[in-house]
């Protein structure tokens, strides 16, 4: 089984707001924030939050994705493969918690971009 993206963050011709992916994909798969809370193992409260704040949490937003069957992985934009350690970066984007919006601006000043994926069936 391989793994297809669904979304990017960050490209001039599909960008998308992460959030708004998040509230729309639980809106398709009929789940409450109840749902996503007890599913991620965070308090409806938490979801509320990352789904309400202007520029939420990278890894509140990931948790959430990843809670309904989607994640995020970093992407280059030219396609090539991405040239770093990627569970380095994640455990040190786990530790600093960065703003989505942040992120997103680092990752584009150097030719990546957020991906949304899912697995394929």
């Amino acid at each position: 089984m391989g793994k297809r993206i669904v979304a990017i963050m960050g490209s001039m011709d599909n960008d998308i707001d992460m959030v708004s992916y998040v509230k729309n994909l639980m809106r398709e798969k009929d789940l409450s924030l109840t749902d996503v809370a007890k599913m991620s193992g965070v308090t409806k409260q938490a979801i509320y939050d990352s789904l309400t704040r202007p520029n939420t949490n990278y890894c509140a937003i990931k948790r959430i994705l990843q809670a309904v069957g989607r994640d995020i992985e970093i992407i280059r934009k030219d396609g090539k493969e991405v040239e770093f350690d990627q569970n380095a970066l994640q455990k040190a984007l786990d530790q600093e918690q960065p703003r989505l919006g942040k992120l997103k601006n680092i990752l584009a000043s150097i030719g990546y971009e957020l991906a949304v994926i899912e697995d394929d069936e």
